[in-house]
């Protein structure tokens, strides 16, 4: 796990490949065990911050690397930028990153994750609900 320090705010991210994915925006402490744990990514003027895990990031130079493309940080859960992540908001970025990251082991008490095999597809994007069938018209009456 990187120390917090090694984070500061604004420090560059970059993904394995070492495109650019934004700056350290915040850096979140789990609620099991209040150690550093998450990492926010600000990676546009106009855009939610991602959020990744600090444990997965590593010393790059001018800032972090990290192990996830752009299209896997922004298809995590959203959760609402906070001081504090709540133990729910916390349970749902490790589950999702637990799928994607061979190095990824969540907090102190999760159980280790199983390694990532590369032929797998992406994860989809978490929706809030999902529609199924083609779409429904509707007509107005006057």
């Amino acid at each position: 796990m990187i120390a917090a320090l090694d984070a500061p705010i604004g420090a560059e991210v970059v993904d394995p490949a070492g495109g650019h994915l934004g700056t350290v925006a915040h850096v979140y402490d789990s609620p099991r065990d209040g150690r550093p744990h998450w990492l926010g990514v600000h990676h546009s003027p106009v855009g939610r911050d991602w959020i990744a895990p600090l444990d997965d990031a590593v010393p790059d130079v001018g800032g972090l690397r990290l192990p996830f493309d752009r299209a896997t940080l922004k298809h995590a859960p959203h959760v609402r930028p906070a001081e504090r992540l709540s133990a729910i908001e916390d349970r749902v970025l490790s589950d999702y990153y637990a799928h994607l990251a061979p190095a990824f082991t969540g907090s102190a008490t999760d159980d280790a994750a199983e390694p990532h095999d590369e032929s797998d597809p992406p994860a989809p994007p978490p929706a809030s609900f999902s529609r199924t069938g083609p779409p429904t018209r509707v007509r107005c009456r006057r």
